[in-house]
């Protein structure tokens, strides 16, 4: 089991916020020139009324910077979106509805860091996301604004995130702040505060994360347990009203074997991720499919598997997900190149 990093976890929180990228499609995930990507509606033969008609068309340069994205809904374009760069770095979006609305967001950089991203929809503020960081590049400081749709009078919603880390670059602290300010920036609402706290271990390994409320009362926490060896074997998460755990078993080569999830005590689901039994072999075998895992619940034992098309250059074009000899769902993607 691979264990939790830190510097994942930060990459993930700081683009989750700043929303820089609305899709992680670069050049660099295909083999060769990539020209377009488009995802076709997924399938799902077990429904009879599938409202997933949805397509996404995805545009490369010869550089392979993604620069443009079509919105597709049961064959209508319901909008696109065209990217700008500056030495690889996006500085600018633009997205235009079949609604006639457009959406503008700039983006401002300072060593490659985000410092600052504007968006404005039909020319009025929609959003904005400021950043700050330490001098190790850390970020230390969010803070995004994002207009109320549902308000009846022009309000922003405020969320600013604070972050502390120890001698060793580990995070231990993060802080929330969240109000609401009218088109003149005046607080109108209470601010409501909401901390999480990490532990770590000689290893700086998480194993102890706990949230607290806005009262400052512990509402979640989650626990982690490793053993001599550095793999995690236990996980356990509770919260006010219900708690749940995992346990996690492993082959003598150290990969995991299977996990068992426990809620109040009780065993809901244990998943295998080995193949060993000879009549889930040769359904594998017969199905041309690769093994994902082996689920057993309420519903059932499932053994779950992918069969993966590729085309001459080597580029997944279609996914189909078995469950056990029925297929779940079929995914298909259509490629051009340089």
């Amino acid at each position: 089991m691979e264990e939790m990093s830190i510097e994942s976890m930060m990459g993930a929180t700081v683009i989750s916020i700043a929303n820089i990228w609305e899709g992680p499609l670069a050049g660099d995930m295909f083999k060769g020139k990539v020209k377009t990507h488009t995802t076709l509606p997924e399938q799902w033969p077990e429904m009879d009324d599938n409202d997933n008609d949805f397509t996404e068309i995805n545009y490369l340069n010869k550089q392979g910077l993604h620069i443009k994205t079509e919105y597709y809904q049961n064959g209508e374009r319901t909008s696109y979106t065209v990217n700008d760069y500056n030495n690889d770095l996006l500085i600018s979006e633009r997205t235009t509805t079949n609604k006639k609305d457009i959406f503008s967001s700039s983006y401002v950089y300072k060593d490659d860091l985000l410092i600052t991203k504007i968006t404005t929809c039909n020319q009025k503020l929609y959003s904005s996301t400021e950043c700050a960081y330490y001098k190790n590049k850390k970020v230390k400081h969010t803070k995004v604004t994002h207009l109320d749709e549902d308000a009846k009078t022009i309000v922003y919603s405020v969320s600013e995130v604070f972050y502390y880390y120890d001698l060793y670059t580990n995070i231990i602290k993060i802080e929330s702040i969240d109000y609401l300010i009218d088109e003149a920036g005046t607080v109108i609402s209470t601010k409501e505060n909401s901390i999480i706290l990490y532990a770590y271990d000689y290893k700086k390994r998480i194993t102890k994360e706990s949230s607290y409320d806005n009262l400052g009362e512990l509402d979640f926490f989650e626990e982690q347990y490793f053993n001599e060896v550095g793999e995690l074997i236990k996980d356990k998460q509770n919260y006010i009203d219900s708690n749940a755990s995992t346990n996690y078993k492993y082959d003598n080569d150290g990969s995991l074997f299977s996990f068992e999830r426990f809620v109040a005590g009780e065993k809901v689901n244990t998943s295998i991720k080995k193949i060993t039994e000879k009549k889930d072999i040769e359904l594998l075998s017969r199905l041309g499919s690769e093994f994902e895992c082996i689920s057993d619940n309420e519903e059932g034992r499932t053994v779950w598997s992918n069969k993966i098309d590729y085309d001459e250059i080597g580029n997944v074009i279609k996914k189909t997900t078995y469950a056990d000899s029925e297929i779940t769902c079929i995914q298909e993607y259509q490629i051009t190149y340089y």
